[in-house]
C-alpha cells in the first residue's frame, strides 16, 4: 500500500509519468481484468495507517478531500500476479459456475452462430434470422457461442425481460451486436484486450474507465501527450505569456485558491477552460457585490462540484489557472460583459485545454458521472487449446453524440451539446475533452476519439478541417454549416444570440478581409446568405413561437428567430439570382461589430407577385396556412413540391397573435433558382407590409421543388406560368426596403 501512495504522491506532486500500464501485454494477465469490476472509491483513513504523515501532508496540502477520493482505488494492484487457486476468480466475474472440463474443439457451433462468424469474417449483408430465449438455452449445451451470447445477455439482465432478440454485424470492428427486442437494450460481444479468443474473426473492444478513476486520468494524460507529439494543433505554440483579463490562481504554490487580474501575475502559464452548463438555480458568480471577496480567496466549500472538480484536474496536469465564465467575468457589469465578451476566440483558442462537464445539467453536477458502463466478462464452458482459459467482453452499447442528433437526443446523455454559448468554446478550443457519461471524449484539430474508440466524425472535425481552407466558397460552406448548428441550440437569454456567436464571427473576419458582418451575414455572400427557411416551419412544430417579442434583428437575418434554419442552397453549384442588392445597413448596439446589433435595413431590386396568405385551424392543434399566388399554391403541410415556410408559425403574419381564420395580402420577391442534374428549386420571400413604419417585413419563405424528367428537361431553364413558379406571374421590377 505505501508503494501505490508513493506513486500517487508523485503523480499529483510533479509530471513524472503514471505506473506502467499492463494491458499492452500479449501474455494472458488476470488482473487487467479489474477494470471491469466495479471500483469501490475507499475513504482516505482506510488507505492506510492514520500515522502516515507523508501520505496525510498529501491529502492536507495538495488535493481536497473529495479530489483524492476521485483518482485513488484499492482494486487496482498491478504487481500481485494470481496463483493457479486463483484461476476460478475468472468463472466468477461472469457468475457462471461452469466447471472447468477438458478442451473440446471450438470449431462445433450451430449454423445461426456459423453465420455469425462468416459474417464478421466477410461481411455481406445478409440478415440474421432473430432468435428467442428458449432456442438459444437449447443450443448453449452443444454450441459454444450461443454459450457466450447467453451468459452475455443473462448478465445485462434481458433474460426472461425480452423473449426475441436480433443479432447483426458490426463490419468496422467487428463485433457482433445483439439487440433485445422491446426493452431497447442492445449488447457488444468483442473479444478482451490481451486476453486469448478461439475466435479469430471476433475483433477486440477497449475498456471504458470508471469515472474518476486511475485509469480515467491516465487516458486523459495519454490523449494530451499524443496530442502534443503527433499533432500540428498548434497547442505547443500557444502564447504562454498570455492570459484572459481574470483567472482562477488554484493554489499550486499557495494552496489559496482565489480570483487574480492577469495584469498582476508575475509570471504568466498556462490555462485550461471550463466548458457547463449553469443550471436553473442560482450558480456561484462573481458580481460587483463580491468580487473583491473572490480576489482575496474562494472557498472551497462554496464552489460547485464542477468547479471542484476542475480544480483537481488542472492540479493533476500541473496547470496552474483556469477560467471559468461565471467567475471571470463581472456578470452584472454589462460593461465588462461587453467587454470580455468580445476576447472569447482568444479565450478559448489559447487554452491548454478545454474541460467539457458534457453530461452535468448543472454546475453541481460534476465532471465524473455516479453512473458506469455495464461491461461483462464472460468465460466459456472450455479452455482454448492450449489449455488456457479465455474471456469474451458484453459490453453495454456506447452511444455517441452526432451532428445531426436532435436536441432529446443530446438531452439525454450530454445536455451540454444543447447549449448555444458552447458551439464556439468547442469548435475554437485546439483540444476539448468531454467528460461525459459513459465514456470521456477527445475532440482536436487532427482528432477526435473516445474511450471505446469509435467515435468519429463531429462538427468539431469538419469545422477544424476546413479551418485550413482559404477558399471563399469553402468558408461560406463553413459558415453556413455552423449557423445551422447553432441555430439549432438553447439560449438561457434571448438578447445573446448574437453575442453567443461573436468568437466565431471573429475568427471568419480575420479570413475574409474586407467583408462586414451584418448581423449574422456577410457583405461579401448577403444573396447567398439570405436563402435561409426556417426547419421547424413544416411538421409537427409549426404552432411553436420563433420570433422573440423584442426586436433582435432585422428580419431579413436568421438570427431575428428562436428556431433551427437551414441553408437549401448551400450545396448547389448553379444557383440564379433574381434579385439585385441596392443597399444595406445594420448597426451594431456596441463597440463589439460581431455582437448585438439596434437597427437593419436591406433595400432590394427584384420580381415581385401579389399574393395571400390564408389560415385556418387553431393554435391548440396547430394553424395550417396557405399561400395563392393567382393559381399556384405553398401550404404550409408537408407536400411535394411547393411549400410554405413561415418565419414565425405562431403569428404568420408576424405582427403579433391573430386568430385563424383570416385572409391577409402579402408581396412575393422572386430570390433565386438552384438546377441541379435531376431537379429544379426555387425560393420566394414572402413580405408583409408595414404602414406604421413604411416598410417591408419578412414573414416566409416559399419553397417550389421540380423534378426534371427528359419529358420536361428542354424547358429546364425556362418554365413557364403552367408549371407553377411564382418568379413567373410577373416581369415587372419594383425596389422594396425589407427591415
Amino acid at each position: 500500500m505505501s508503494g501505490f501512495k508513493d506513486r500517487v504522491m508523485r503523480l499529483v506532486e510533479s509530471n513524472n509519468d503514471l505506473p506502467p500500464v499492463y494491458h499492452q501485454s500479449t501474455a494472458w494477465e488476470p488482473w487487467n481484468r479489474v477494470r471491469s469490476r466495479p471500483y469501490r472509491l475507499p475513504v482516505l483513513e482506510h488507505l492506510g495507517p492514520a500515522n502516515d504523515s507523508i501520505f496525510q501532508q498529501l491529502v492536507a496540502a495538495t488535493l481536497p478531500l473529495r479530489s483524492v477520493r476521485l483518482f485513488l482505488c484499492t482494486d487496482w494492484h498491478p504487481y500481485s500476479k494470481p496463483s493457479d487457486a486463483d484461476v476460478p476468480v475468472i468463472r466468477t466475474l461472469g457468475q457462471l459456475g461452469s466447471h472447468i472440463g477438458s478442451f473440446i474443439p471450438l470449431a462445433t457451433q450451430c449454423r445461426r452462430c456459423e453465420n455469425i462468424l462468416s459474417e464478421l469474417e466477410a461481411p455481406s449483408n445478409n440478415p440474421i434470422q432473430p432468435f428467442t430465449t428458449g432456442s438459444l438455452r437449447r443450443s448453449a449445451s452443444t454450441c459454444e457461442f450461443c454459450f457466450i451470447l447467453l451468459q452475455g445477455i443473462s448478465k445485462h439482465d434481458c433474460l426472461g425481460l425480452v423473449e426475441e432478440f436480433r443479432a447483426t454485424i458490426d463490419a468496422n470492428y467487428a463485433h457482433v451486436i445483439v439487440q433485445a427486442r422491446v426493452k431497447d437494450r442492445t449488447i457488444r460481444f468483442q473479444s478482451a484486450a490481451s486476453l486469448p479468443c478461439p475466435w479469430s474473426q471476433l475483433g477486440p473492444g477497449n475498456d471504458v474507465s470508471v469515472p474518476g478513476s486511475m485509469h480515467c486520468l491516465q487516458r486523459v494524460k495519454r490523449w494530451i501527450s499524443m496530442c502534443d507529439s503527433n499533432h500540428q494543433c498548434g497547442v505547443a505554440n500557444l502564447r504562454t505569456t498570455w492570459l484572459p483579463t481574470r483567472v482562477i490562481d488554484i493554489g499550486a504554490n499557495s494552496n489559496r485558491i482565489q480570483l487574480k487580474e492577469s495584469a498582476e501575475i508575475a509570471v504568466p502559464g498556462r490555462y485550461l477552460c471550463l466548458s457547463h452548463c449553469w443550471g436553473t438555480k442560482d450558480a456561484l458568480v462573481t458580481t460587483t457585490a463580491n468580487i473583491h471577496k473572490h480576489y482575496d480567496q474562494l472557498s472551497w466549500s462554496a464552489l460547485p462540484r464542477t468547479y471542484q472538480d476542475t480544480i483537481c484536474m488542472a492540479r493533476m496536469l500541473a496547470v496552474p489557472y483556469i477560467w471559468i465564465d461565471s467567475l471571470c467575468i463581472v456578470q452584472d457589469d454589462e460593461n465588462d460583459w461587453i467587454r470580455e465578451s468580445k476576447t472569447m476566440a482568444n479565450v478559448y483558442e489559447n487554452a491548454f485545454v478545454t474541460i467539457a462537464a458534457t453530461s452535468s445539467r448543472d454546475s453541481d453536477g460534476g465532471l465524473f458521472s455516479e453512473q458506469r458502463l455495464r461491461q461483462e466478462l464472460i468465460s466459456g464452458q472450455r479452455y482454448g487449446a492450449d489449455g488456457t482459459p479465455y474471456l469474451i467482453a458484453a459490453v453495454e452499447e456506447v452511444p455517441h453524440p452526432k451532428p445531426t442528433d436532435g436536441m432529446q437526443e443530446l438531452l439525454k446523455n450530454w445536455p451540454l451539446l444543447t447549449r448555444g454559448w458552447v458551439l464556439q468554446e468547442r469548435l475554437l478550443s485546439p483540444r476539448v475533452i468531454h467528460f461525459a457519461y459513459p465514456e470521456m471524449l477527445w475532440e482536436c484539430r487532427e482528432l477526435s476519439s473516445c474511450e471505446c474508440g469509435r467515435f468519429s466524425g463531429t462538427l468539431k472535425s469538419e469545422y477544424d478541417a476546413s479551418s485550413q481552407s482559404e477558399s471563399p466558397q469553402l468558408l461560406r460552406r463553413q459558415w453556413w454549416e455552423t449557423v445551422q448548428a447553432y441555430s439549432a441550440l438553447a439560449l438561457s437569454y434571448a438578447d445573446d444570440k448574437l453575442p453567443a456567436l461573436s468568437g466565431m464571427a471573429t475568427r471568419m473576419a480575420s479570413k475574409r478581409p474586407g467583408s462586414t458582418y451584418l448581423a449574422g451575414l456577410w457583405s461579401d455572400s448577403l444573396a447567398m446568405d439570405l436563402l435561409w427557411l426556417n426547419a421547424d416551419a413544416i411538421g409537427p412544430n409549426r404552432t411553436l413561437t420563433s420570433r422573440p417579442d423584442a426586436w433582435r434583428a432585422p428580419t431579413w437575418s436568421w438570427a431575428s428567430l428562436d428556431a433551427p434554419v437551414e441553408f437549401p442552397f448551400k450545396d448547389s453549384s448553379a444557383v440564379e439570382m433574381h434579385f439585385k442588392i441596392i443597399g444595406v445597413n445594420c448597426k451594431p448596439a456596441t463597440d463589439d461589430e460581431t455582437g448585438r446589433v439596434k437597427q437593419g435595413y436591406l433595400k432590394l431590386q427584384g420580381l415581385t407577385a401579389r399574393g395571400k396568405l390564408t389560415a385556418t385551424g387553431t393554435r391548440e392543434h396547430g394553424i395550417d396556412v396557405t399561400l395563392e399566388v393567382g393559381e399556384i399554391t405553398c401550404p404550409t403541410k408537408m407536400q411535394s413540391g411547393n411549400r410554405l415556410y413561415l418565419d414565425n408559425a405562431a403569428e404568420p403574419l408576424g405582427a403579433g397573435p391573430r386568430d385563424p381564420p383570416f385572409t391577409a395580402d402579402v408581396l412575393c420577391l422572386s430570390l433565386a433558382t438552384a438546377t441541379g442534374p435531376h431537379t429544379k428549386t426555387q425560393l420566394t420571400w414572402v413580405l408583409c407590409w408595414r404602414p406604421e413604419q413604411d416598410l417591408y417585413e419578412r414573414v416566409g419563405i416559399a419553397y417550389q421543388w421540380q423534378e426534371v424528367t427528359r419529358a420536361n428537361r428542354h424547358e429546364a431553364y425556362g418554365f413557364s406560368m403552367e408549371r407553377g413558379w411564382i418568379g413567373d406571374i410577373t416581369r415587372s421590377l419594383i425596389y422594396l426596403e425589407v427591415k
